[in-house]
C-alpha cells in the first residue's frame, strides 16, 4: 500500500508542483527607452533567455519603483537543482544544465551608491540558504558580492499553497508586484525588489557577475537599476499581501539516524511535499540540526498527503509517505553508501 501510494504521490507532484518553472525560451528584443533611462537602468539585454511574461504575465515593459525607473523585458535563469532534476526526468540523455548558466557578466562602466535589483527565485529554498550573489568588479581590480538569501531577498515566484510565510526579513527587500499564478496550484505571481549599498561609491564599476551557488533554486534577474543616495526619493509601498498571513499550527517532528550507528546525522537536506488544499506541490526543505532534527509545518485540516526525501553526502536517499493519519515523530534510518 505504501509504494502504491509513494507512486501515485509522485506521479502527482510531477504533474503539478515542478511544472510551474519552465526552461528558458528564446531571447527577446529589448524596446527603446527614454534616453535618461540610460543613466540608471544597467542594460543586459543581450544576456536575456526569455520573456519576464513567461512567468510573471503582467509584469512586463517599463515601470517605476521607489522613483526609479526599471526595464522588465527579459530575464536571467541561473542554474538550480530542482529546475534541472525536473528537465531531466525520463530523458537520461538530456542535459537541461547547459540551459541554465553558473555565470552570466553584465557591463555597468559607471559609478553609484545603491544597486536596486528586481529578481525572484526559480522554486523553493531552504530558509536563508544563500541561491546566487551579485559580484561588482571595480575599476581597480578589486571585487564585492552582495549574496542573495531565500527569505531574506526573495522567494519562489509563486507563492504556492504549501508555503506558510513570504514575509522578508531584509528590510531594504519587498514584494513590489503580484499577479495572477497558475490556476490548477492556486497560487499568485510575484517579484521581488532588494536595494543593495556599494561599499565603494566612488569607485567605477566595470562590470558584475550574477553567480549560481547551485543550490536547489535557480535566481531569476529581471532587471537592474543603480542610483545615488536619495532620502527624498519617492518610496513605493510593498505589495499587499494576497491574503492573511498563513500559520501553521500542526507539526511532524522529522528524526534522522545513521542506520549503523543510531547516531544523529547533522546537517541532511530534508525536501518535504505535501497536498493542502488540493494541489501536491513541494514544501519548505530544511537541514537537520545538530540533533538530526528538523520539523515539517502543515495545516492539518487542509492536508490529505505528506511525503519526504532525505539528502545526505555518504548515505543513500531515504524516503517516508503518509496520508490522512500523521504522525507526531517520525525516525529516518539513513544508509551509509557504499
Amino acid at each position: 500500500m505504501r509504494i502504491l501510494l509513494l507512486t501515485t504521490l509522485m506521479a502527482g507532484l510531477l504533474a503539478t508542483g515542478c511544472s510551474k518553472h519552465s526552461a528558458p525560451a528564446a531571447k527577446v528584443r529589448k524596446p527603446v527607452y527614454p534616453k535618461e533611462d540610460a543613466l540608471q537602468v544597467v542594460d543586459f539585454a543581450q544576456a536575456y533567455q526569455g520573456s519576464v511574461a513567461k512567468n510573471l504575465g503582467g509584469l512586463s515593459r517599463r515601470h517605476i519603483f521607489d522613483g526609479l525607473p526599471f526595464h522588465l523585458d527579459g530575464r536571467i535563469t541561473l542554474y538550480g537543482q530542482s529546475q534541472v532534476n525536473w528537465d531531466r526526468r525520463g530523458n537520461s540523455t538530456n542535459n537541461p544544465a547547459a540551459q541554465y548558466p553558473d555565470l552570466i557578466g553584465v557591463p555597468v562602466d559607471r559609478t553609484f551608491h545603491e544597486l536596486h535589483v528586481i529578481h525572484a527565485a526559480n522554486w523553493p529554498d531552504v530558509e536563508g540558504e544563500t541561491i546566487a550573489s551579485i559580484r561588482l568588479h571595480y575599476d581597480d581590480g578589486t571585487t564585492y558580492d552582495f549574496p542573495i538569501i531565500y527569505g531574506a531577498h526573495l522567494r519562489d515566484h509563486q507563492r504556492i499553497r504549501t508555503e506558510e510565510s513570504e514575509a522578508l526579513s531584509d528590510p531594504d527587500s519587498k514584494i513590489v508586484w503580484r499577479g495572477p499564478g497558475i490556476p490548477n496550484f492556486k497560487s499568485t505571481a510575484r517579484a521581488f525588489k532588494s536595494k543593495f549599498i556599494n561599499p565603494h561609491p566612488l569607485e567605477t564599476v566595470k562590470t558584475l557577475d550574477v553567480i549560481s551557488t547551485r543550490h536547489l533554486a535557480g535566481y531569476q534577474l529581471l532587471a537592474l537599476t543603480v542610483a545615488d543616495s536619495d532620502y527624498q526619493r519617492d518610496v513605493t509601498a510593498p505589495v499587499p499581501p494576497d491574503e492573511p498571513e498563513r500559520h501553521f499550527a500542526d507539526t511532524l517532528a522529522v528524526q534522522v539516524r545513521d542506520q549503523a550507528t543510531g547516531r544523529p546525522v547533522k546537517g541532511a537536506l530534508v525536501k518535504p511535499a505535501m497536498d493542502t488544499d488540493g494541489p501536491y506541490m513541494v514544501a519548505a526543505p530544511f537541514y537537520t540540526d545538530e540533533n538530526g532534527d528538523g520539523v515539517i509545518r502543515y495545516p492539518k485540516s487542509r492536508t490529505a498527503h505528506i511525503s519526504l526525501t532525505v539528502i545526505m553526502k555518504d548515505y543513500v536517499n531515504a524516503y517516508a509517505n503518509w496520508a490522512n493519519d500523521f504522525p507526531a515523530t517520525n525516525t529516518i534510518q539513513l544508509i551509509p553508501a557504499q
